[in-house]
Formats: structure tokens, C-alpha cells, sequence
């Protein structure tokens, strides 16, 4: 739904421009350019207002549900979507979400679909990298890959705890630097020198 509705105005608005600049005289073609010129626009705004439909709705529905199970939710979990390396879908560029939750030894994602876990240790890469709609200037993904017993993984996040994707932008990547920050602190702790420091405290 999240890229379906924002379609419909984009969509629209599109093909009454193509329509003009193909079938109407010609000294009205010219109006083709300001109807897809806002048409853009249209869609862009579309997008940044429902690409995250009901994301309040969906994140309430699941934390009851882990609540059911036994399993709680802190107020320091992060919503996020989650994709996977080479498995965005068109419509939907969030393949499951879950909570985030940040752990002394590493991050643990408590998605709808399944339960993603990796340590600091594990991790090869972390950063920021585009995404489907970053081409105007919306979304992005915290990105990470780490090793596994069956070979390097990448899992990709997207924070969506404000209603607007804009809105979610600064804080998908502020997620990116408390999780580099994290990694980092546990680095020093595990570093020789910093073993020493606290054998000397």
C-alpha cells in the first residue's frame, strides 16, 4: 500500500500530461510541462506522507503480539523495516520489520517474519547507502554485513518511528552512528590496550 497510493496521483497527473503533449493542438502542448513538472511533485509528496501507511498501527500490532508470547518490548528498541541483499521488492522496499535492539554483544532484530541476530565482532561493514526513493531525496538504508558460518550477510534497515519517510530519514541515520559508535566503544574494550586500562583500574 505504501507505494500503491502514492502511485495514484503520480499516475494521473502523468498521464494527463502525455495526453496533452500527444493529442492537444499545439499551442496548447506546452501545458504538458508544468502537469508533469507537478505531477513529480505530486508523487514525491505522496510518497514521503504514505510510503510508511499504518507504520504506527503495524508497530502496535506486533508489539502486542511478542508481548502474547512473552517477549518484551524496551522503549529503547528501534521500529525498523528490513530488507536483505538483492531481495527488495518493487512494491514494498521493506521485506519484514521488527524492533532493533542494540545488545553488550551485538544487535538483535526482532522482526514479524523471523529474528536476525549478529555480533560486534561479526561485522565487516556498517554505513549509510541509498535506496529505492533516495533518487528524490527520501529514504535510505543503514546498512550492515557480517560474517556467518555460511558465508558474509547483508541486512539493511530503515528506521520507522515518525509517519513521514522524511521524518525517518535523520534518524536511519543516526541509527548508523550509534551502531558505529557501539562497535567502536566494544573495539577499545576488547583491544589490548584497552584491557590493560581496566586491569589497571
Amino acid at each position: 500500500m505504501g507505494n500503491i497510493i502514492p502511485a495514484l496521483p503520480f499516475g494521473g497527473l502523468y498521464a494527463i500530461a502525455v495526453g496533452v503533449a500527444l493529442f492537444a493542438p499545439k499551442s496548447l502542448q506546452w501545458v504538458s510541462v508544468p502537469v508533469a513538472i507537478l505531477a513529480m511533485v505530486a508523487g514525491r509528496m505522496a510518497i514521503d506522507r504514505f510510503g510508511f501507511w499504518e507504520t504506527e498501527r503495524m508497530r502496535k500490532e506486533l508489539e502486542a503480539a511478542f508481548n502474547e508470547r512473552g517477549i518484551k518490548i524496551e522503549p529503547t528498541d528501534r521500529w525498523v523495516g528490513i530488507s536483505w541483499k538483492g531481495g527488495t521488492s518493487p512494491l514494498d522496499a521493506h521485506l519484514d520489520v521488527g524492533f532493533l535492539r542494540i545488545t553488550p554483544t551485538g544487535v538483535k532484530v526482532l522482526g514479524e517474519l523471523s529474528t536476525y541476530e549478529f555480533t560486534w565482532e561479526a561485522m565487516t561493514h556498517l554505513g549509510w547507502t541509498v535506496g529505492v526513493h533516495s533518487i528524490i531525496g527520501l529514504g535510505g538504508w543503514c546498512t550492515v554485513q557480517y560474517d556467518t558460518a555460511d558465508g558474509n550477510k547483508t541486512l539493511k534497515f530503515e528506521v520507522r518511528e515518525q509517519p513521514t519517510m522524511l521524518g525517518n530519514k535523520p534518524l536511519t541515520k543516526e541509527l548508523v552512528k550509534q551502531l558505529w559508535q557501539r562497535r567502536e566503544e566494544v573495539r577499545k574494550e576488547k583491544s589490548p590496550a584497552g584491557a590493560n586500562s581496566h586491569r589497571a583500574d
